[in-house]
């Protein structure tokens, strides 16, 4: 009818990729990692528990830290990682250097689904920013040499992203249900993650592109299939110690580290050096193979670090409220088998840091396309606070701080080239 206005509706993005630019930052990404992997290998105590798990499985001794028989069932460690490893060496043989060089190819992938993650929540220009941001991200190089989970978490976690917006924007459940399954085994390599689905019902509500009461009916089907995909190992926990334990034993060893650090005031290095080596027990929880010796030490370890707490409340509360900033910022590494303060990676990541802060300042005003980086984001930042909390842990979500830090670059290209998003998007 003449006068009737017409509906405006907003065009979908662009998810045409420039074929030869992301190529080009893929394979930049992969040869960067590759020669970090193979000329600079790193490993860490906790490298040395992944192994033996991993030998194990491969030698079909089952999940078990023994060195050897009888092989006693680990609690300490969720089985995606060990199993990655177990899987390679199957194939390569107990060699660590083929480990290293498949989790660098697979880090590599995280520049297409850096591309594919920012064009869906930002725009072309932003997704194009990313995906060589991710190239040359020096922590993604490092890591790719770590028999650490966290880079192979890194991966999953992006993929659980790319499932979760699916979910949100297109109709239908069967996204819902692929997003409820890959944010189970980002749990299985993860275990902190196991509070995400209740984070991830705000993602629905101010994201999907639905009623509230539709949106919450695809939350119900991820948080079914997320908790069908993890109970198998949680069933598997009960079997063995017969607790209920969701995914790992060890909270209360955490608990303790980060007590006696608020307690002390320590540095990390200053932490590692003369306490953890000076306890018995922490080195005993470390190592220990023995199911019924990790659940001992762990009711004994949560009981003193609570004793802890109680008496210096405010030194951690202090401790938790710093949490949530340095979880994002690096200034030690190792020179020489010993950990230093390094100004170069202080300064890196803050400098990354302050630029995507920046980013989501300018993003504010469509905060609800970015609903999901948000999300991992403030999830991360939020979950390891009261615990142990090292840079390390945020590698997961880096990617997404990476975004907001592409899109203030973006922003600011916009600014030294007018419609440059136009010409992106169009």
């Amino acid at each position: 009818m003449p006068g009737t206005p017409v509906a405006q509706h907003t065009p979908p993005p662009n998810l045409r990729p420039p074929t030869g630019l992301l190529v080009a930052a893929w394979l930049l990404a992969l040869l960067l990692n590759a020669l970090v992997a193979y000329y600079r290998p790193a490993t860490s105590p906790d490298s040395d528990r992944y192994q033996r798990i991993a030998i194990n499985l491969a030698d079909g001794n089952g999940y078990s830290a023994s060195e050897a028989a009888p092989y006693q069932p680990d609690l300490l460690r969720v089985p995606l990682y060990p199993t990655f490893i177990a899987t390679v060496i199957r194939l390569a043989g107990p060699n660590w250097t083929a480990v290293r060089l498949v989790q660098a190819l697979l880090m590599s992938f995280l520049v297409p689904l850096g591309w594919l993650i920012a064009a869906r929540c930002f725009d072309r220009t932003t997704a194009l920013v990313t995906a060589f941001a991710v190239a040359c991200y020096p922590t993604y190089w490092l890591y790719a040499g770590q028999l650490l989970s966290d880079g192979v978490a890194a991966v999953v976690t992006a993929v659980a992203a790319v499932a979760l917006i699916r979910s949100l924007r297109d109709k239908g459940l069967i996204w819902s249900l692929l997003a409820g399954l890959a944010g189970g085994l980002m749990c299985l390599i993860k275990p902190v993650m196991l509070l995400f689905p209740a984070v991830a019902l705000i993602a629905y509500v101010v994201g999907a592109d639905t009623t509230p009461r539709l949106a919450v009916r695809r939350w119900a089907v991820y948080v079914l299939t997320f908790a069908l995909t993890v109970m198998p190992w949680t069933i598997r926990n009960y079997a063995v110690s017969g607790k209920l334990i969701p995914m790992t034993a060890g909270k209360g060893i955490v608990l303790y580290q980060i007590a006696r650090l608020s307690e002390t005031g320590f540095t990390i290095p200053q932490y590692h050096q003369q306490i953890e080596t000076a306890d018995p027990r922490l080195l005993v929880a470390r190592a220990a193979p023995d199911p019924a010796v990790t659940l001992q030490l762990d009711r004994d370890l949560t009981r003193d670090g609570m004793a802890i707490i109680h008496r210096h409340p405010w030194r951690y509360l202090c401790t938790i409220a710093c949490n949530p900033l340095l979880v994002w910022v690096n200034r030690w590494t190792f020179v020489n088998g010993v950990m230093v303060q390094s100004r170069t990676l202080l300064l890196l990541s803050l400098m990354y840091l302050v630029t995507g802060v920046l980013g989501i300042m300018l993003q504010r005003q469509q905060w609800r396309r970015a609903i999901v980086p948000l999300t991992f984001i403030v999830y991360i930042s939020l979950v390891h606070a009261p615990l142990w909390t090292e840079p390390r842990q945020s590698i997961p979500a880096r990617l997404f701080l990476l975004m907001f830090v592409a899109y203030a670059v973006a922003r600011g290209l916009a600014r030294a080239r007018p419609g440059i998003y136009e010409e992106a998007d169009g």
